[in-house]
């Protein structure tokens, strides 16, 4: 199988993930892992299970949805994320 075969086959998620830099990747784990199980989370789970302030957390979550890793819905205090729907 040849290299770009096998890339196609990949998810984007997964291709996305590789240019995400350590601290990062740490961090959409973490809240991927609560997503996977709860479907949603809010700034202050997430301040909750990452230990970081509410600012850096909604700079990661404002990340992640803009490099396309989660959705938002709601606003301000009741903003939610929830993991982008794999495209099959």
């Amino acid at each position: 199988m040849k290299v770009q075969d096998r890339i196609e086959e990949v998810s984007a998620e997964y291709v996305v993930l590789p240019s995400l830099k350590p601290k990062e990747r740490e961090v959409f784990e973490q809240v991927k892992a609560y997503l996977e199980q709860y479907g949603n989370i809010g700034n202050q789970q997430a301040q909750e299970l990452t230990e970081l302030s509410a600012a850096t957390v909604r700079r990661y979550l404002s990340f992640f949805v803009e490099v396309g890793l989660l959705t938002s819905s709601g606003s301000t205090k009741g903003k939610l994320y929830s993991l982008v729907p794999h495209r099959d």
